[in-house]
């Protein structure tokens, strides 16, 4: 399995997951972008922009499903992926959302340090996760004091309801 990711973006895409047969069959790859409530076939290919997917029918046979959810529960659970992981990527998803939305005449170095997050949240170790967590809580911070060039705070009221999950992750 791995998570893949948006090159310019980095964001989640969704879960590959390759199942490999016992009698040496060609193995089969599956997707999921929706936490495992649905997967569907998908072929791999090579393409002028690096690696292509498309994709085929749901799979629709219980076992096959009950399979693959068991395996993706089992994956996140070895490589880290956690509630909080998820929850501090939708927060980055949210925010570069609404920086998008703000009047402010220079919000490139906010968007970098959104990307920086949202990168590291899926990828450092459980030991390091506590310094992502610092970098969103100083970066929530630092936009609620910023003035939006529009007579409010980059994060007022209005945008963190528009724009931001509720409730947003608990920093501690």
């Amino acid at each position: 399995m791995c998570r893949l990711v948006r090159e310019d973006s980095a964001e989640t895409l969704g879960i590959r997951l390759q199942v490999v047969h016992r009698f040496g069959s060609c193995p089969s790859d599956y997707f999921t972008n929706d936490d495992g409530a649905s997967f569907r076939r998908v072929a791999l290919y090579s393409s002028a922009h690096g690696v292509d997917m498309n994709f085929e029918d749901t799979e629709t046979d219980p076992e096959t499903i009950a399979t693959l959810r068991q395996a993706l529960s089992t994956w996140k659970s070895a490589s880290g992926h956690s509630e909080e992981r998820a929850a501090i990527h939708k927060t980055c998803t949210g925010l570069r959302e609404l920086l998008a939305s703000v009047s402010q005449s220079n919000i490139s170095p906010h968007l970098q340090v959104v990307g920086s997050i949202q990168a590291k949240a899926q990828s450092v170790p459980d030991e390091s996760f506590y310094e992502v967590k610092d970098e969103l809580d100083t970066l929530l911070t630092n936009l609620g004091s910023l003035d939006a060039e529009d007579g409010r705070k980059i994060l007022s009221s209005d945008r963190i309801e528009k724009f931001l999950p509720s409730p947003l992750p608990q920093i501690e």
